[in-house]
């Protein structure tokens, strides 16, 4: 696997993105995005390539910018590069939520703590008003599912991930993007990381193993960090741990 060849792979996908932006925003509203993938060589050099997908950046540069510059994809890849998964490079800080938190230590117990070494994508790859395109009206989410209908299975057959990590949620839009929308017909096999506990009630499902032709076999939809921060220690420990585990079992 060539940074290169890979990267230039997916400008080519990138440069099919409509540069058009949408008549019918009123000036109240905007549309940030799309949020374009810069490869890293960490990346490329890693023997468990692993990606990890949240639901959507809470804003990002204006879609105005990529409809209006000629240079659209280097800025966008710039933005994702300059971010630096939470670091921001050049700067002395950290980006801290709970999605990056947990980013940083599947990072750390997966990926021999190799900063830049798992890639980070969203579902959706633009978002409204830097909220969620599920706010926005049922036109601009028609336009904004059109636009990166293929974009998303695309980055990932280019990229060949031999895992990856939906921090997408349980029963969520996310969750029928995946199974309605990227890969239909995915078998969605529960897995019960409470079995042990024989004196507990299970809490409910909090993750899945995913199978489709087209995912890697170490393929994993659970919460949203934010969710599972929520639901306690207990849980968010139980899931992350059995994911690394699983990561950690495979050459």
């Amino acid at each position: 696997m060539n940074l290169q060849v890979i990267q230039s792979k997916l400008n080519a996908i990138y440069e099919k993105i409509p540069t058009v932006y949408p008549s019918f925003l009123n000036d109240r509203e905007y549309i940030s995005g799309p949020f374009l993938v810069s490869v890293t060589q960490e990346y490329i050099d890693s023997k468990k390539k692993i990606i990890v997908v949240g639901q959507e950046t809470f804003g990002w540069l204006n879609y105005k910018v990529f409809c209006s510059s000629d240079k659209k994809i280097q800025i966008y890849l710039e933005e994702y590069g300059n971010f630096d998964f939470g670091i921001f490079k050049n700067q002395s800080k950290k980006y801290n939520s709970p999605f990056m938190n947990e980013f940083r230590k599947i990072v750390k117990r997966c990926s021999g703590d190799i900063h830049r070494s798992v890639l980070w994508l969203n579902i959706n790859m633009f978002d409204y008003n830097k909220c969620s395109i599920f706010l926005a009206q049922k036109e601009i989410q028609a336009f904004i599912f059109q636009v990166q209908k293929r974009l998303f299975v695309d980055q990932l057959k280019i990229l060949e991930p031999n895992v990856i990590i939906f921090f997408a949620g349980i029963n969520t839009n996310y969750e029928k993007m995946i199974k309605d929308y990227y890969y239909p017909n995915t078998i969605f096999k529960e897995v019960d990381i409470f079995k042990e506990d024989r004196n507990i009630n299970k809490p409910g499902i909090y993750l899945y193993l995913l199978k489709h032709y087209q995912l890697p076999s170490l393929t994993f939809l659970t919460c949203h960090p934010n969710r599972l921060y929520r639901s306690g220690k207990h849980i968010k420990d139980r899931v992350i741990d059995y994911i690394v585990e699983k990561i950690n079992e495979t050459k």
